[in-house]
């Protein structure tokens, strides 16, 4: 058998445990116990010894190192004073150490792995000191301060690793930054591409869904539409015009409950039954009920406000009819313009239809507006919008006709709260009509 490795101490002042724990950790150093582990021991042994002298316990620490049967490392802190079980501080516990058989005592037993000796290899010189214990790794140090020294220069050499392990982490760090910030690069790229073709797919069917321009003397027309969301072109607000065998000019503006692809395909169904109703002959007044009798019938969900405006281009007559819809607005080349109310109830409304037929004269240079609820509705309060439309209107009133609607709507909604899909569609009897 080996001579062990082992020491006892007395600590009966405060300025005993730096020493104590020093030796301690001179014969942890010897074992084969990782060198992290090492000073934990120590560490526990200190404030186990701290805790039993702030008791008046005036501790013995003891510390042995043997390979009598397995190896194996023992430390204690037996009281010297006083009776009853020792303070065990939480770093105490966390190494191992525990109270013995008897209450005044904690202890440490750890069995240690052996460390064999390469084949072949000669044993090396016993240093100066107490002599190592066989099979324990590196021999034990000489003093305390050198087993200090020699954790040192073992914790140095983590910091240094480590340091090197951060190095090299922060390399690697900053390459995958630079491949998940090309990759993000890329997505947003194609991401944007998808966008340009979504949008251009769209603005080809907002395109196809508008009507050409009536050809037709004394009055001229134009359109300015702005969804709530540039994302998604299309939406419920929809427009039609056409002339009629007699020459009348049919215009209406439709706004179906909803927003997409689904309130687009509901308002191309009541503008086209609109026309057709309105090329059989049927009269302006009864255009929304028999739209809604055609309609809801096949699509008992629909529920559409309609505006309907027949201008006769020979003499300026205006028959406007709708269906819960906000009313036309009348500008005058000269004068305050004033809204022209056609009450109704929208398709989709229990009695949906039209109550009365109003008419207004247009006067050369006079122009009508017909427009949904996201142009009037965009300050919260209707009243307020309805007055602020007319104001803005009335000032522009001077503005190219092609131009009109579009000037008209931005300058309306750049005061706006929130915004919805928006129509405006003008009409306006030439100069030189009559």
């Amino acid at each position: 058998m080996s001579t062990p490795v082992a020491g006892r101490w007395r600590v009966t002042t405060a300025d005993d445990v730096p020493g104590v724990a020093g030796e301690v950790l001179r014969v942890t150093t010897g074992s084969a116990l990782p060198a992290s582990e090492q000073p934990l021991i120590a560490l526990a042994v200190a404030d186990a010894a701290e805790a039993a002298l702030r008791e008046g316990r005036a501790p013995a620490v003891s510390a042995r190192l043997d390979d009598d049967g397995p190896a194996t490392l023992t430390v204690e802190v037996v009281a010297t004073r006083g009776d009853g079980p020792l303070p065990l501080p939480d770093t105490a516990r966390a190494a191992g150490l525990a109270p013995a058989e008897r209450p005044d005592t904690l202890r440490l037993r750890r069995a240690l792995p052996r460390v064999p000796a390469p084949r072949g290899a000669e044993p090396p010189a016993a240093p100066p000191g107490p002599p190592p214990a066989a099979g324990h790794g590196d021999p034990a140090p000489a003093s305390a301060q050198a087993a200090l020294l020699h954790h040192l220069r073992l914790a140095t050499a983590r910091c240094e690793r480590q340091t090197e392990q951060v190095a090299q982490l922060s390399a690697e760090l900053e390459e995958t930054n630079r491949g998940v910030l090309a990759l993000y690069v890329d997505l947003e790229q194609r991401d944007e591409a998808l966008r340009r073709a979504h949008r251009a797919v769209f603005h080809e069917l907002e395109e196809a869904l508008r009507p050409p321009p009536p050809h037709l003397d004394g009055v001229r027309t134009a359109v300015h539409y702005q969804p709530a969301d540039p994302q998604f072109p299309t939406g419920g607000d929809l427009y039609d015009w056409l002339v009629l065998p007699d020459g009348t000019l049919h215009v209406c503006v439709v706004d179906v409950m909803g927003h997409g692809v689904k309130s687009t395909r509901d308002a191309i169904a009541v503008t086209h039954t609109l026309r057709t109703l309105a090329l059989e002959g049927h009269p302006i007044g009864e255009l929304v009920a028999h739209a809604d009798l055609l309609l809801t019938r096949h699509n008992p969900g629909l529920v559409a406000t309609v505006l309907i405006a027949q201008v006769e281009p020979d003499t300026g007559r205006a028959r406007i009819a709708g269906g819960s819809h906000p009313p036309l607005l009348h500008i005058p080349a000269v004068g305050e313009p004033h809204y022209v109310e056609a009450r109704g109830r929208a398709v989709g409304y229990p009695r949906a239809g039209s109550d009365e037929v109003s008419t207004t004269h247009l006067a050369p240079g006079d122009t009508l507006l017909l427009y949904t609820d996201g142009l009037v509705e965009a300050t919260r309060d209707i009243i307020a919008g309805m007055d602020l439309l007319a104001e803005h209107a009335a000032r522009l009133r001077r503005e190219p006709l092609e131009e009109f609607p579009r000037r008209l709507a931005a300058t309306v909604l750049d005061q706006a709260d929130h915004r919805d899909d928006t129509l405006a569609l003008a009409l306006r009897r030439q100069p030189d009509a009559g």
